[in-house]
């Protein structure tokens, strides 16, 4: 009986420090994460972060807003995602500079929620970061899944679909993250 309880208490030992190696890991990444977005994001940040959808989205709002429709066969359209993407360390994430606009600012942040969960039938882990007092909660799909490696889900209990939603309904455009030189 003593050699078990030496066993279970070497086991949960174990599992403990690698509770703790995975969230230092992530506490790394978000750092990373909260400093790609505070200096300026690139297109190139955007890949590596949240993966091409989001992006794409916010590209095909500028395309619509230049009246170039459709999306999916005009050239002046394709041609602005194709050069984007071709020259993504130069050019901003027009998601990502976005979300800069809805983070709180804040002095410290924090990790105060690690857990399992599932978007649809993807898993991944949610995490609750605290910005000053207000929580933004972070995806993390370590295999870089549909919705990317690390994403903001919500910022202060609202989801960032609705935020942008919010948003588009009183005119934002995200061409207002654009280069005077974007074609």
């Amino acid at each position: 009986m003593k050699i078990l309880s030496i066993v279970l208490a070497i086991v949960l030992s174990c599992l403990n420090f690698q509770l703790s190696l995975a969230t230092t890991n992530l506490a790394e990444l978000i750092g990373e994460y909260l400093a790609v977005i505070a200096r300026g994001p690139s297109l190139r940040d955007s890949l590596r972060f949240d993966g091409p959808e989001d992006e794409l989205q916010f590209e095909l709002m500028v395309c619509r807003e230049r009246s170039w429709t459709p999306e999916s066969s005009n050239e002046k359209c394709i041609n602005f995602t194709r050069v984007r993407s071709s020259q993504a360390a130069s050019y901003p994430s027009l998601h990502l500079s976005w979300l800069r606009t809805k983070l709180p600012a804040y002095d410290t942040w924090r990790i105060v929620e690690v857990q399992d969960a599932f978007l649809g039938e993807y898993p991944y882990t949610r995490i609750v970061v605290m910005l000053n007092g207000k929580a933004a909660v972070f995806g993390y799909d370590p295999k870089h899944g549909p919705f990317g490696l690390l994403f903001i889900l919500s910022i202060g209990g609202i989801n960032t679909d609705d935020l942008l939603e919010q948003d588009i309904s009183r005119g934002f455009t995200p061409s207002i993250f654009l280069n005077k030189d974007t074609p």
